[in-house]
């Protein structure tokens, strides 16, 4: 055997070695590549779904289909997405937007139902304000994470062929030293030996077991780097390991609270579900809403916000047992599991344990803040079988709360269903409404009463539905005031008021202020200001004959933001009224502070004015605060003629009542103008 074969047959035992050795960890790497692209589109579907629940909700409720388009196109970005659908929550279901990648793919969607080839498919429900107003249907594919895997393998497989050649020049070379060149050097010696006594002398003099030597510590030296490389391999591998988990921990846990989000939460109720099946049991979902937590968000910041959520999230953890679920949704909304339930008892001492606990005052950044939360409970197998029924209606049991009062529980029951149908029956006639134009206004006059003269007229909206006629405010402005059409509509009553005046100030007609009512919407979210001077714009109606009335209990909500409102307000020429003086709860001491022109006795306090002395006692303190305000002070609600004369002994000077005049349509206001002109 020469000392070259030697060398072949170390060099091939290496090699053989080295590739066994890296192969098993680049199959890993590769089944862990492969399992890390399905996570990453599980996260995609989770991440683009929630996202665009949140931002389709709002163009879909104003029935925006250009925005909805925009939006769908900015989903696109995302590789794993296929395409998109959104349709409309009321039959026939219209299509308002769908965006996909394959060009016929706007052809498949209007021909019939959507058939995109993709690999997943999700849908969700979208809400506006709790609201079911329309279903989203995102179609994602993996396709592009195939391409990266294939791309991944042929890579991995070229830097191992990369690596073996590599590594066989270098052991040649190392080799080529450290064992043929000795061995050579060796046999030749030893042919010297044989062949020539004076040469194989010196030669058998030679340490060549020395020389052996260093070409075993020389495979030791190459073993041990070999060892540490595969170490480093492994450490990156365990690396690798702790990212996936970090990742999965993040897909299935909210962010902010560190909660079990949708995604874990959905699927650990088909778990209790499924199990409560098995063995007969109850499962309990408690749908919890924090109250006003978006006044918390408006006036303190976001900021403080998240740290409410967080310590809201602590005290409802505490609530319930090791065992059960509580979960984030999003935004201010909590849920919670309550599993192995003998009856629904054991849900309401949880729910009211809830109700105790979480008032309790919390302290952030020197603020002492206490919130309430209304909620709503759903039962297995009681109220629904699977997931979203059960949800569903939790929800329906949770705004019944908040009708009621909020800080409170409520079980569902199936007549909540019917009322939940009514009340997104009304919303979607209400948008029709306003895209019709059925709404218009009655304008109600207000006296002075000591000339009997009208100094002015306050707006009113009224709907006149094409089947049922004249609508109740009481029965639709609470819905509009729900969903937030309220705005829309406030938005539409001040425009058609300011344009309606100047209408009678062209026509010669005397001029008199028109009132009209902000609500709190519009306030809060600071929508008034822009659209006010648009309006006066648009309209010419100089801003002196344009009234504007808050009601207390608006204004007493924050009152530094109030004063800075009002003032903003007076600075472009409007007049200001503070309505249902008396209902709230008014400090003395800030409403010497508030720029207005005008208090509004509440008509609750006028109605009794002549059967209870409380009553007579309050309004003419009310009066009295008024005039040493240097306020005009109107009376509200006068229906009789005794309390008109009470009114005028208390030094009240103006008023509004069916006595004086009921609201009327715009086309009878002239000739009361014209009376009020002779007089």
């Amino acid at each position: 055997m020469t000392p070259q074969s030697i060398a072949q047959r170390i060099l091939i035992a290496l090699i053989g070695t080295t590739v066994l050795c890296l192969t098993p960890f680049f199959l890993q790497n590769y089944f862990s590549l492969k399992q890390y692209h399905q996570e990453t589109l599980d996260q995609d579907r989770q991440m683009l779904g929630e996202q665009a629940q949140s931002s389709l909700a709002l163009p879909m409720y104003n029935l925006d289909s250009p925005q909805l388009n925009q939006v769908l196109f900015s989903l696109m970005k995302n590789r794993s997405m296929a395409g998109g659908v959104i349709r409309d929550i009321y039959p026939p279901h219209t299509i308002m937007a769908a965006v996909g990648r394959d060009e016929n793919w706007q052809a498949i969607v209007l021909n019939g139902p959507p058939t995109y080839p993709a690999e997943y498919r999700d849908q969700y429900t979208l809400r506006f304000q709790g609201r079911e107003i329309g279903t989203l249907q995102l179609y994602f594919t993996d396709r592009f994470f195939q391409k990266v895997l294939r791309e991944s393998l042929v890579n991995q497989s070229l830097s191992l062929l990369a690596l073996t050649f590599l590594l066989c020049v270098a052991m040649y070379f190392v080799l080529k030293k450290t064992v043929i060149q000795p061995l050579r050097s060796v046999a030749s010696f030893a042919l010297a030996i044989g062949e020539d006594e004076e040469t194989a002398q010196p030669i058998r003099n030679r340490n060549f077991a020395l020389e052996i030597l260093h070409v075993k510590e020389a495979l030791e030296q190459m073993m041990l780097q070999l060892r540490s490389r595969f170490h480093a391999l492994t450490q990156s591998e365990e690396a690798l390991r702790e990212s996936e988990k970090r990742l999965h921990h993040m897909a299935h846990h909210d962010t902010l609270t560190d909660m079990p989000n949708r995604l874990l939460f959905y699927d650990r109720l088909e778990h209790a579900i499924a199990r409560a099946a098995r063995i007969q049991g109850r499962v309990a979902v408690l749908f919890l809403d924090v109250d006003r937590f978006k006044n918390v968000n408006d006036t303190l910041g976001h900021d403080i916000g998240d740290q409410l959520l967080i310590r809201v999230a602590q005290r409802l953890k505490a609530c319930v047992r090791n065992s059960d679920t509580v979960a984030r949704l999003g935004g201010d909304e909590f849920v919670v599991i309550l599993e192995d339930l003998k009856d629904q008892e054991q849900a309401a001492v949880v729910a009211q344990k809830v109700l105790t606990e979480l008032p309790r005052p919390i302290c952030i950044e020197n603020l002492e803040l206490r919130v309430t939360i209304s909620i709503g409970i759903s039962l297995f197998p009681e109220d629904g079988t699977h997931t979203e029924e059960l949800m569903k209606n939790a929800d329906v049991a949770m705004y019944q709360a908040k009708e009621q009062g909020r800080d409170t529980y409520r079980f569902f029951r199936q007549d909540m269903g019917t009322s939940a149908r009514k009340r997104l029956s009304m919303e979607h006639a209400l948008r029709v409404a306003l895209e019709q134009e059925q709404f218009l206004l009655h304008y109600q006059p207000q006296f002075n009463l000591d000339t009997d003269r009208i100094s002015s007229l306050e707006a009113l909206v009224r709907w006149n539905h094409p089947e049922r006629g004249m609508v109740s405010p009481g029965e639709f402005i609470p819905v509009a005031e729900e969903t937030g059409l309220i705005e829309p509509i406030g938005a539409w009553v001040l425009r058609e008021a300011c344009r309606q005046n100047r209408v009678w100030m062209d026509r010669g007609l005397p001029v008199v202020p028109v009132a009209v009512n902000l609500s709190a919407r519009q306030l809060r979210h600071g929508v008034w200001e822009p659209l006010l001077m648009q309006v006066l714009k648009d309209t010419g109606l100089p801003s002196h004959l344009l009234e504007l009335e808050i009601t207390e209990s608006l204004i007493m909500e924050n009152i530094h933001t109030a004063e800075d409102t009002l003032r903003r307000m007076m600075d472009l020429g409007v007049k200001l009224a503070l309505d249902d003086f008396g209902s709230g709860y008014s400090s003395l001491a800030y409403l010497r502070h508030f720029p207005l022109n005008k208090l509004k006795i509440d008509q609750a306090f006028v109605r009794d004015l002549m059967e209870d002395s409380g009553d007579a006692g309050i309004i003419r303190t009310i009066i009295s605060l008024g005039q040493g305000l240097a306020l005009e002070v109107v009376a509200e609600g006068i229906e009789e003629e005794a309390q008109k004369l009470v009114l005028k002994e208390f030094g009240c000077t103006s008023g509004q009542g069916f006595l004086l005049g009921r609201p009327m349509p715009a086309i009878e206001i002239p000739d009361w103008l014209r009376k009020y002109a002779n007089e």
